[in-house]
């Protein structure tokens, strides 16, 4: 195994020593305009810096936060001793009491119930936020903010053109998609597509094959991608993007590149492609000939 490899394996094994997502703070003033701007789904903990089991879940809490890195939902925090009004707003008569919100409504909770370990937290959570999204790569800062985080892993896959796989069939290869990004999500892999061609600075900084559908497993933070070279099978696929395999071929980006950079793009329509025709005079037709 070359020498770089080696070390660089490291790097997608699963690590819950990294440092979790962070929690939310949440206050009397915050509360409403930060649930109702957002969303997402959100597991409050209102907790009191004197409960014993509230000092217990704090790290359990942080983390879920770090399991649910990428998912759609948000671990926030009320200390009910300084935020009275929403303590009794929402009748919390104990430390630590975890709510449930959905994001654009902080007015009807549901009680959380279940064990308070950080997977059960966030096998829960990530069970009310729904599957994980398959984003198409269309700007640069989403990008960032889904890939860019410490140890996050991101498999992205590169589907032919509309006009060559037609709508129904750009639908059938996403909907595999998210079955992938709801099996890897634990191991926090996230997925992501792009139209091949349109990103074609990152299939070069990942050595990507040049047909379609290709596919590279990626780690921005520590600038390294591994191609995938079999033959098109998402079962395959998915084996390929677990953190339990071996990336065969995992290396620096080519060409030197520091970061993936996006080309900004507007997304999919969801509709077919229409193929442009052009127009032509009988005057180009004709050219320059005289009859």
């Amino acid at each position: 195994m070359p020498a770089l490899v080696a070390p660089l394996l490291l790097l997608f094994v699963v690590l819950r020593s990294a440092s979790p997502s962070p929690i939310l703070d949440l206050t009397d003033a915050t509360f409403d305009s930060t649930i109702s701007s957002s969303d997402s789904t959100f597991l409050v903990a209102f907790v009191a810096p004197w409960c014993g089991y509230c000092k217990k879940l704090t790290p359990e809490f942080a983390e879920a936060a770090q399991l649910l890195d990428g998912a759609d939902v948000i671990l926030s925090r009320v200390d009910g001793t300084e935020n009275e009004k929403l303590a009794n707003r929402f009748g919390v008569s104990g430390y630590p009491t975890l709510k449930t919100f959905k994001g654009g409504n902080p007015t009807n909770p549901k009680d959380y119930n279940g064990e308070r370990e950080a997977g059960p937290i966030a096998n829960y959570m990530q069970s009310l936020a729904g599957p994980p999204a398959v984003p198409e790569i269309t700007q640069q800062a989403a990008f960032d903010a889904k890939c860019g985080s410490a140890g996050r892993v991101c498999l992205i896959v590169f589907l032919p053109h509309i006009l060559d796989s037609t709508a129904s069939g750009r639908e059938k290869e996403i909907e595999g998609l998210r079955e992938i990004a709801n099996d890897l999500f634990g191991a926090r892999v996230s997925v992501l597509w792009a139209e091949g061609g349109k990103q074609d600075k990152i299939e070069r900084a990942c050595d990507v094959a040049e047909s379609y559908p290709t596919a590279a497993v990626v780690s921005v933070g520590k600038g390294v991608a591994a191609p995938y070279r079999g033959t098109w099978d998402l079962k395959k696929l998915k084996k390929f993007a677990s953190p339990a395999t071996p990336y065969d071929g995992l290396g620096e980006f080519r060409g030197g590149a520091k970061k993936l950079k996006v080309r900004k793009e507007e997304p999919w329509d969801g509709k077919d492609g229409e193929e442009e025709e052009e127009e032509f005079s009988l005057e180009d037709l004709m050219g320059d000939d005289e009859f």
